[in-house]
């Protein structure tokens, strides 16, 4: 199960049957996703497995520059129905005032469905720290900027957010994230 976290409503799970029922339509419905968290939560993995499974196409924020990410995204939009943003966004200032708006302006003028994804933080920070690739300072300075920053990102994304990791790491399925993403119905 995958907890979702609306609007101040608590975690609402999504059952095995919501899962199964999802088919092939989810992938017609939806066309844009926009996937951003904190770090550690899957959201590359996410984002991957809709390419290499769904056709999607994908723009990652965390693997191109400003210049190379917005063309990309220029790009997949007028080649492709489906596409996924990897957004990993500096939540630490001046990163934030100049990436938040970015992606509200994705979300507003391109109908981006915007979720972000959570859950246990040791269990996200042992998978950051696992790639080996990062240093434990990097995690502190992202989880402190988004804590500065927490007030506006949950109003933004009241709602859309997926506690899709847990204590071991343990993730949920990527049907069942899909699952949850359908389950609520875009604004």
């Amino acid at each position: 199960m995958i907890g979702r976290t609306p609007s101040n409503h608590g975690v609402v799970e999504v059952t095995d049957a919501e899962v199964t029922a999802v088919g092939r339509s989810v992938f017609e419905a939806v066309m844009r996703l926009l996937i951003s968290g904190i770090p550690g939560t899957g959201k590359t993995t996410f984002a991957r497995w809709l390419e290499e499974e769904h056709a999607y196409r994908r723009c990652s924020r965390d693997e191109l520059n400003g210049a190379q990410f917005l063309h990309c995204v220029e790009h997949a939009l007028s080649a492709a129905d489906h596409v996924v943003i990897d957004w990993g966004f500096v939540a630490s200032d001046p990163g934030f005032s100049v990436d938040f708006p970015v992606v509200q302006r994705l979300v507003n003028e391109f109908a981006f469905e915007h979720w972000w994804f959570d859950g246990d933080r040791h269990a996200a920070l042992a998978s950051f720290l696992s790639r080996g690739t990062v240093v434990r300072e990097a995690w502190d300075a992202q989880l402190a900027g988004i804590e500065r920053h927490w007030a506006e990102i949950a109003v933004y994304f009241s709602g859309r957010i997926l506690n899709v990791v847990s204590d071991g790491p343990r993730y949920a399925a990527q049907e069942e994230i899909l699952a949850s993403l359908m389950a609520v119905q875009p604004e």
